[in-house]
């Protein structure tokens, strides 16, 4: 049983529409999203494989609100499903939240953009202060582009995790709303992939 805190309506862009998550139908996707080499080393396992009956389990723990991201137009024999967005451990006391983000493999950059459609309506819908991105430090690749410009480095723990045959730093990087509404590349891709009855 899904504990999101909120279910709207999709929420449409001109290219990706987010839909709430439904199990019956998205459950053996995202475990297998979730369990593929890449993803199991970069995204929230972090190596360790987990069985079905562990990611039902895990699947919902301190989430605050995920949708499954789709294109909206695609050949009726191809998955329109690139990836799954997700809020959890939000603090409605701090006004904070962590963002977590996985994609398909053929997706060729659609993660920054599922994730900065979903950290709008974030910013939209609460009153969210910053948004918490935490990772080993060979995951900060994927946000390259992102620190320093908006990203904030908040945390660093030292050899904290062990992967790729050696230990990692574990990193907090933080957004915070004002530099996400500031910036030059969040705004582009938000214009670029807006619809004009989005609401």
């Amino acid at each position: 049983m899904s504990t999101n805190l909120e279910t709207p309506a999709k929420l449409k862009k001109k290219a990706i529409v987010f839909r709430p998550f439904d199990e019956s139908i998205d459950f053996e996707w995202y475990y297998r999203l979730s369990t593929k080499i890449n993803s199991l080393i970069n995204w929230r396992f972090y190596g360790s494989p987990p069985t079905r009956e562990q990611f039902a389990q895990l699947m919902y723990v301190a989430v605050h609100c995920q949708f499954v991201a789709e294109l909206s137009s695609v050949s009726s024999n191809k998955d329109p499903r690139i990836g799954v967005v997700v809020s959890y451990n939000y603090d409605a006391q701090n006004n904070t939240t962590f963002l977590g983000t996985i994609t398909s493999g053929n997706t060729n950059g659609l993660g920054v953009i599922i994730s900065i459609i979903f950290i709008e309506y974030l910013f939209n819908t609460w009153p969210i202060r910053k948004i918490y991105l935490e990772m080993p430090e060979f995951n900060t690749k994927s946000i390259k582009s992102a620190i320093n410009r908006f990203l904030i480095e908040e945390s660093r723990l030292k050899d904290h995790c062990f992967s790729y045959n050696r230990y990692w730093d574990y990193l907090t990087f933080a957004l915070y709303r004002q530099d996400f509404y500031d910036n030059c590349l969040a705004t582009n891709i938000l214009n670029r992939f807006r619809r004009v009855d989005n609401v």
